[in-house]
């Protein structure tokens, strides 16, 4: 048998997309740009399919503030890698500390979407049982199945999408840092505000050494 050969995979994929992915991936940050436009994506899905998660029990608006959190950290991430970040928060732009604090808090949203597609797999089989008049019980009632599974379903997505994107922030870290805004470096502060120390002279004479 014939060893694997990466071009007859390559050859299986259609030109268009395969120029698209050689035109517009082939660096690091290009390639976490659109793992977050998917991600954002699958947000607003986790987002509005919470809006009819949030009257369950323990963890019903818990998973609405996740999909919060998850949209905001997608925001964020982007606006940092892409020199969008507003002056107060330049401590979010692409430096040692803000790399590892985006892995680490990519890392934080997969275990939680985690948790999260688990809770919400099971709920979705829930079967509806018959229940006395006099013993209602609304709040553990199997309603919003639907919503139930489009949560799961795209807790799943986020869950290996924060995976994907943690790889690729710890595979590239040297690529981003090289891609590093000017305006936040440290040792530019004061290339363009040197001091003339002439202008100090005012009048006094110069002092004449013997």
């Amino acid at each position: 048998m014939s060893a694997f050969d990466a071009s007859r995979i390559e050859g299986m994929i259609p030109e268009p997309v395969s120029l698209y992915v050689h035109t517009n991936m082939d660096t690091i940050p290009k390639k976490i740009n659109h793992v977050l436009l998917v991600m954002f994506a699958c947000n607003i899905a986790l987002l509005l399919s919470s809006f009819s998660t949030m009257s369950l029990p323990n963890i019903g608006f818990n998973s609405f503030l996740v999909a919060i959190f998850s949209s905001a950290q997608t925001v964020v991430i982007w606006a940092a890698f892409n020199g969008r970040m507003a002056q107060r928060f330049s401590f979010l732009t692409k430096s040692p500390f803000a790399l590892g604090t985006h892995f680490g808090i990519t890392i934080g949203m997969a275990v939680v979407m985690s948790v999260l597609y688990r809770y919400f797999g099971q709920l979705s089989k829930c079967v509806e049982a018959d229940v006395p008049s006099d013993l209602p019980l609304p709040q553990y009632a199997c309603e919003s199945k639907g919503a139930m599974t489009s949560y799961w379903f795209f807790a799943i997505l986020l869950h290996w999408l924060n995976v994907l994107l943690a790889f690729l922030i710890f595979k590239g870290k040297d690529e981003l840092m090289q891609d590093m805004e000017g305006n936040y470096q440290y040792e530019e502060i004061g290339s363009s505000g040197q001091i003339n120390m002439q202008s100090f002279a005012g009048d006094f004479p110069p002092v004449q050494t013997a």
